[in-house]
Parts: C-alpha cells; sequence; structure tokens
C-alpha cells in the first residue's frame, strides 16, 4: 500500500449529514485522499428506511464506485460501529481510524445516551421533540444544534456551522440495534487502528482498551475538530503516522 492512501470517511448519526466532517478534515484535504459519502438515511440520500445490512454494505459501495482495492476507513461515532460490521466481511479494509467512536458495547452505549439525556433540560427536550415532528426543512439541523453542547459536555458552546440532521431517521436505525459487543473484535483485529478521543466526550467509557493506540485530547468532548481544531489536526497527523508506521 502506498504512503499516501485512500480513507472512506464514515459519518455519524445515523441520520446525520457528513457535512461536519468535510469541514473538520479540510485541513488536510489536499493532503489525504478522502472519499464522503451520503450516508443512507441521511438528508442527502433517498433512501430513508435503510438496515444496518444496507448501511455496511454502502461502504463496499463506495469502494467500488470509486475503484478502490485497499483503502482504510476514518469514522465519526456510530460510523465506528458500521465500520467494525464491514471489517468482519471486507479484507480491502487496511486501517482504521476512529474519531470518537460510540462504545464499543451496546450496554456502555446506552449509559451514554443516558448521561446525556439527564443533562437537558424538560424544556429543550420538549422543545427538540416539537420540532421533530414540525415536518420542517430546517428542524434536523436546529436539533442537531441544541443538542450539539450536551454531546462536547459544554452548555455554553454553540454549533459553528448548520449540520442537517434527521431525528426521525437516527430513532428508526437505532431501534434496529439491540445488542452487540466489540471488545473481542476490537482486540483481535489485525489491522492498524487509531482511536482519538476527547477526555469530556461522553461516550469515551472503554479508557482500559486500545491504550497504546489511543490519543486523547484534553478538555474537548464528541466533536473535536470543532472544539480545538489546532489540537486536533495535531492528533490526526500523529494518527495518521502511527497507521503508516504499522502498514
Amino acid at each position: 500500500m502506498s504512503t499516501k492512501m485512500n480513507w472512506i470517511v464514515i459519518a455519524g448519526g445515523p441520520g446525520l449529514s457528513n457535512i461536519y466532517l468535510k469541514q473538520g478534515l479540510q485541513q488536510f484535504a489536499n493532503i489525504h485522499r478522502f472519499h464522503f459519502y451520503d450516508m443512507a438515511g441521511s438528508p442527502e440520500s433517498t433512501n430513508k428506511e435503510p438496515s444496518i445490512a444496507d448501511l455496511v454494505a454502502q461502504i463496499a459501495e463506495v469502494a467500488n464506485r470509486e475503484n478502490l482495492t485497499e483503502y482504510g476507513l476514518i469514522t465519526h461515532s456510530f460510523g465506528n460501529y458500521l465500520a467494525l460490521r464491514a471489517l468482519q466481511q471486507d479484507d480491502h479494509i487496511k486501517a482504521l481510524i476512529m474519531l470518537n467512536p460510540v462504545p464499543f458495547s451496546y450496554a456502555a452505549w446506552q449509559d451514554g445516551l443516558a448521561d446525556i439525556l439527564k443533562q437537558i433540560p424538560d424544556a429543550l427536550l420538549q422543545q427538540i421533540n416539537t420540532l421533530e415532528f414540525s415536518q420542517q426543512a430546517a428542524a434536523g439541523a436546529q436539533i442537531f444544534s441544541l443538542l450539539y453542547p450536551y454531546y462536547i459536555g459544554n452548555k455554553q458552546t454553540r454549533l459553528p456551522c448548520s449540520v442537517p440532521f434527521d431525528l426521525q431517521v437516527c430513532n428508526a436505525i437505532a431501534a434496529n440495534i439491540t445488542d452487540y459487543n466489540d471488545l473481542d473484535l476490537i482486540t483481535s483485529i489485525k489491522i492498524p487502528m487509531v482511536r482519538i478521543v476527547g477526555a469530556c466526550d461522553p461516550f469515551y467509557r472503554e479508557t482500559k482498551v486500545l491504550v497504546e493506540d489511543t490519543i486523547v485530547m484534553p478538555e474537548v468532548g464528541h466533536y473535536p475538530f470543532f472544539e480545538d481544531a489546532h489540537s486536533f489536526g495535531q492528533a490526526f497527523t500523529t494518527a495518521i503516522k502511527l497507521i503508516q508506521q504499522q502498514l
């Protein structure tokens, strides 16, 4: 594999536009070959009722469309859950960079979500519910903007850009996940893997897993590229170097 490899970028969500990752990785756009795509269920996609199998298959479809025979995955949040499913069936994937992945077990994921919900005032939850069923075109972006501060652990911080989001699709896809535990899979995967996490991310729960392959960014949460773009850039550069050393 060449030093300058191809990376398929898998957004979080589900039901979330990849715009935020395009902006977050923009500082590296001239250095690395990023392949973005509209995840099924996202506002840009026509498929509003994808199965988990559909979402996983889409990764290989992107690789085929781009004529990629070997490639790495860059994931964020829920995107890492999909990547780990893909890794079990696709030997063309040669590396994995995880940006604030959801926990590696269903129980830990639910615990993280519960902790986030505890922080959201009832009045704000009612506002989100009203927006969800309003059928307004911009409602999803408003919902994501309202939720953003609670995912980074800083109620005073506001989302720096508009990100389209479909909460109904998100809830429908998430409801199809009833249980999983990827801890054994994580330790048995033979490809190079690096995890970048914010120390304040409510989903950073398996602190004793991938210890030597985890870069922890202090004082940031679930979206480090928005909170501290410079430090994220340094962490991402380090991750790339670690991956290249192992290829």
